[in-house]
Protein backbone atom coordinates (compact mmCIF):
# COMPACT_ATOMS: atom_id res chain seq x y z
CA UNK A 1 0.00 0.00 0.00
CA UNK A 2 1.47 3.41 -0.93
CA UNK A 3 2.28 5.89 1.79
CA UNK A 4 -0.42 8.55 2.14
CA UNK A 5 0.87 12.03 2.92
CA UNK A 6 -1.12 15.16 3.64
CA UNK A 7 0.57 18.47 4.36
CA UNK A 8 -0.76 21.82 5.40
CA UNK A 9 1.10 25.07 5.98
CA UNK A 10 -0.17 27.31 8.74
CA UNK A 11 -0.28 31.09 8.47
CA UNK A 12 2.91 31.19 10.56
CA UNK A 13 4.66 29.05 7.93
CA UNK A 14 4.88 25.88 10.03
CA UNK A 15 4.32 22.63 8.19
CA UNK A 16 2.10 19.95 9.68
CA UNK A 17 2.06 16.58 7.96
CA UNK A 18 0.01 13.46 8.42
CA UNK A 19 1.49 10.25 7.01
CA UNK A 20 -0.62 7.13 7.32
CA UNK A 21 -2.51 8.64 10.26
CA UNK A 22 0.55 9.85 12.23
CA UNK A 23 0.94 13.63 12.60
CA UNK A 24 4.25 15.42 12.97
CA UNK A 25 5.46 19.00 12.78
CA UNK A 26 8.47 20.61 11.17
CA UNK A 27 11.53 18.77 9.93
CA UNK A 28 9.88 15.40 9.36
CA UNK A 29 7.74 17.00 6.67
CA UNK A 30 10.17 19.51 5.20
CA UNK A 31 12.42 19.21 2.19
CA UNK A 32 12.92 15.99 0.26
CA UNK A 33 10.11 14.00 1.92
CA UNK A 34 7.33 15.96 0.26
CA UNK A 35 9.26 16.38 -3.00
CA UNK A 36 9.82 12.65 -3.43
CA UNK A 37 6.27 11.63 -2.56
CA UNK A 38 4.64 14.34 -4.68
CA UNK A 39 6.98 14.36 -7.70
CA UNK A 40 4.85 14.43 -10.86
CA UNK A 41 1.59 14.67 -8.91
CA UNK A 42 -1.30 16.67 -10.37
CA UNK A 43 -2.23 19.70 -8.25
CA UNK A 44 -5.26 21.92 -8.69
CA UNK A 45 -4.95 25.46 -7.27
CA UNK A 46 -8.31 27.20 -6.82
CA UNK A 47 -8.19 30.88 -5.83
CA UNK A 48 -9.98 34.01 -6.96
CA UNK A 49 -6.71 35.98 -6.68
CA UNK A 50 -4.68 35.91 -9.90
CA UNK A 51 -1.45 36.73 -8.06
CA UNK A 52 -1.91 33.87 -5.57
CA UNK A 53 -2.62 31.41 -8.39
CA UNK A 54 0.46 32.52 -10.34
CA UNK A 55 2.79 32.35 -7.33
CA UNK A 56 1.57 28.91 -6.29
CA UNK A 57 1.70 27.62 -9.86
CA UNK A 58 5.30 28.78 -10.30
CA UNK A 59 6.41 27.47 -6.91
CA UNK A 60 4.76 24.05 -7.27
CA UNK A 61 5.79 23.56 -10.90
CA UNK A 62 9.41 24.34 -9.98
CA UNK A 63 9.25 21.35 -7.62
CA UNK A 64 8.12 18.92 -10.30
CA UNK A 65 4.37 19.06 -9.80
CA UNK A 66 1.85 19.30 -12.65
CA UNK A 67 -0.26 22.35 -11.83
CA UNK A 68 -3.70 23.38 -13.06
CA UNK A 69 -5.38 26.56 -11.82
CA UNK A 70 -8.98 27.74 -11.57
CA UNK A 71 -10.30 31.16 -10.56
CA UNK A 72 -13.47 29.85 -8.90
CA UNK A 73 -14.73 26.76 -7.12
CA UNK A 74 -17.22 26.19 -9.91
CA UNK A 75 -14.43 26.13 -12.52
CA UNK A 76 -12.41 23.99 -10.12
CA UNK A 77 -15.18 21.37 -10.19
CA UNK A 78 -15.02 21.37 -13.99
CA UNK A 79 -11.25 20.85 -13.83
CA UNK A 80 -11.70 17.99 -11.34
CA UNK A 81 -14.22 16.28 -13.62
CA UNK A 82 -11.86 16.69 -16.58
CA UNK A 83 -8.75 15.35 -14.83
CA UNK A 84 -8.82 14.32 -11.17
CA UNK A 85 -5.91 15.90 -9.25
CA UNK A 86 -3.88 14.23 -6.52
CA UNK A 87 -4.03 17.40 -4.41
CA UNK A 88 -6.32 20.44 -4.30
CA UNK A 89 -5.20 23.73 -2.77
CA UNK A 90 -8.25 25.97 -2.41
CA UNK A 91 -8.94 29.41 -1.05
CA UNK A 92 -11.63 29.19 1.60
CA UNK A 93 -13.31 32.55 0.98
CA UNK A 94 -14.30 33.09 -2.66
CA UNK A 95 -17.35 34.60 -4.36
CA UNK A 96 -20.00 32.00 -5.11
CA UNK A 97 -19.00 28.55 -3.89
CA UNK A 98 -16.43 28.54 -1.07
CA UNK A 99 -13.34 26.34 -0.84
CA UNK A 100 -15.08 24.37 1.91
CA UNK A 101 -18.02 23.64 -0.39
CA UNK A 102 -15.61 22.63 -3.17
CA UNK A 103 -13.97 20.01 -0.93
Amino acid sequence: MPSMLAAKVSLSGKVCCTRNGHTSLGKACDGPTIRVLMQGAKVLVVDDSTSVRKVLEKLLASRGLIVTTSESAEKGLEAINHSAPNLIIADVVMPGMSGFELC
